[in-house]
């Protein structure tokens, strides 16, 4: 290329960056890092969930930087919410005629929920065979109401098992 000011020739000085930018990813990737362990000193569910995040970032700009990835999985699995969709009973007195409403509007339910990834990273569905194994071991039962107390009780029970 030639100026058309000076009418000489416009040399390019040609250069790699690789360097550069592998020092600026391994900047980016401790700064996740650090802030990963900030967070995953503290407590709470979604504190974890943040902290997990950060170490996933830092995956993201350096791949295998430090022990991100154990530290992820550690930090992921303590920000995990688990979810129940308790079935509940159909009163309308239409099951004839429509079915088994409450098992659709549950499998909906998580069938939407499954198709988010985004959703699904930092929740557990406990599934219906799961509830009922649980609800069996604390005489619960299916056909009772589940209320305020056993609800709660269905909870730590829960918690428990996924420890």
């Amino acid at each position: 290329m030639i100026d058309k000011r000076t009418k000489r020739p416009i040399k390019f000085k040609l250069g790699s960056y690789d360097e550069k930018l592998r020092k600026a990813k391994t900047k980016a990737a401790e700064a996740h890092y650090q802030e990963g362990l900030r967070l995953s000193k503290l407590e709470g569910i979604d504190i974890q969930k943040e902290a997990a995040k950060e170490f996933a970032a830092a995956e993201r700009y350096a791949p295998g930087y430090k022990d991100a990835g154990s530290l992820y999985q550690t930090t992921r699995q303590a920000g995990i919410k688990r979810m129940a969709i308790i079935p509940f009973e159909d009163r309308s007195g239409k099951k004839e005629a429509y079915g088994g409403v409450s098992e659709n509007i549950a499998d909906e339910a998580i069938s939407e929920i499954m198709n988010d990834p985004s959703a699904i990273e930092f929740l557990e569905i406990i599934t219906r065979d799961q509830l009922e194994r649980i609800m069996q071991e604390q005489s619960l039962g299916l056909t009772g109401v589940i209320d305020d107390r056993t609800a709660v009780q269905l909870g730590k029970v829960l918690a428990c098992m996924k420890s």
